[in-house]
């Protein structure tokens, strides 16, 4: 492969690779649809596998930290068998562990001593 073709060829690995797996999802959409999944799953859960397969989600524990960080009740529970972990949603916590509801201006540098 010329030095000329190197990047049209990259560019078209890049072009195919996007339509396999669609537009990436916003942290937002993602934490919706691990939220969703595990509502609908009920007592049975979600595993990681099905995040990373089915929606596509590979950084689903990073979105089930930002849940549980906003409130949300999340247990974790290893399958030392396949070495997968299950999530169950058990709920949202009273005291909601939400930053951005002790503003009181919106801007980060005045907030910062608001408790």
């Amino acid at each position: 492969m010329s030095e000329a073709t190197a990047p049209r060829q990259i560019e078209q690995e890049e072009s195919q690779r996007a339509k396999r797996s669609g537009p990436r999802l916003s942290a937002a959409s993602q934490r919706e649809i691990i939220l969703t999944a595990l509502r609908e799953a009920g007592s049975r859960g979600v595993d990681n596998l099905t995040f990373v397969f089915k929606f596509h989600i590979s950084q689903a524990l990073a979105r089930i930290w930002d849940c549980r960080k906003a409130g949300w009740l999340i247990d974790s529970v290893a399958n030392k068998d396949d070495g997968t972990v299950r999530y169950v949603l058990r709920g949202r916590s009273k005291a909601r562990n939400d930053c951005f509801e002790k503003r009181a201006t919106g801007l980060p540098l005045f907030d910062a001593g608001v408790h």
